[in-house]
């Protein structure tokens, strides 16, 4: 209606030598505008260096490919990509789990998970078990600094080492410095895979299983429902469990 009454003015206010033109120009601005009120793609933040978000990047592009929406999105280090979202400099935040907006209070989740991350123990292949669980061993267990999930499994139990990276932590268990490494199921096995460390395994089941979520600024609000609607749709028929297969398996491809 606004894309009209200001049409309507300009033909009733300008001669008729030009109102062709500008109405024309006009059309064409509305006509290549993405359904979300603007014309430039919507800009997500993510994690960079971290396969779990690649993947998710590549369901979450099918998604609002599904949607009609144009967006593209930008890898910084996992904490600043929220605090970039939060306030506002960033269109929304790729993937997170569900309790984020309890500390970052502008993002607004879409109530539908799109994807999930598993949280598994990697171990030597000579590794015994020692009754119980796998979270009830009396051995040196291994997680990434900053890892709150993964650390908040295992500080209780055992000998926690915290490390910088993935690859520190692998190579520690690789020399049987810890017996236990506690790590995403994706970003771990894409380590594993391109550190050539065929005598890593991952230990089943998951210790852990969480559905991920979307999460848009404020700002965007008026997409929450559209994004929501979009990804029921794809869950009913299908086609979003056939999106995160090829997704994962593009990805892990990179490492083989």
């Amino acid at each position: 209606m606004k894309l009209r009454r200001l049409i309507d003015g300009i033909v009733n206010s300008l001669p008729h030598a030009c109102m062709y033109r500008i109405v024309l120009t006009l059309f064409l601005i509305a006509a290549v505008g993405t359904g979300t009120g603007w014309a430039d793609p919507l800009v997500i933040a993510r994690a960079e260096n971290v396969p779990d978000h690649d993947v998710g990047e590549r369901i979450l592009s099918g998604i609002y490919v599904r949607a009609g929406i144009r967006v593209r999105f930008v890898a910084l280090p996992s904490v600043r990509a929220l605090v970039e979202s939060n306030a506002g400099r960033m269109d929304g935040e790729l993937q997170r789990i569900y309790s984020l907006t309890s500390k970052y209070k502008n993002l607004r989740r879409i109530l539908t998970p799109f994807f999930y991350s598993e949280i598994v123990a990697f171990t030597r292949d000579d590794f015994v078990r020692q009754g119980g669980s796998l979270l009830d061993q009396p051995v040196a267990y291994g997680v990434v600094r900053g890892m709150l999930q993964e650390k908040k499994l295992v500080e209780n139990v055992g000998t926690l080492i915290e490390v910088v990276h993935t690859k520190q932590l692998l190579r520690m268990l690789s020399v049987a410095r810890i017996k236990i490494g506690v790590l995403s199921h994706i970003n771990g096995l894409a380590q594993v895979r391109m550190l050539h460390f065929d005598h890593i395994m991952v230990q089943q089941p998951p210790l852990n299983r969480q559905p991920l979520y979307h999460y848009l600024h404020k700002k965007n609000e008026a997409l929450v429902s559209r994004i929501d609607t979009v990804i029921k749709e794809m869950l009913s028929d299908g086609s979003l469990e056939t999106l995160q297969h090829e997704a994962i398996t593009q990805v892990m491809a990179r490492y083989d």
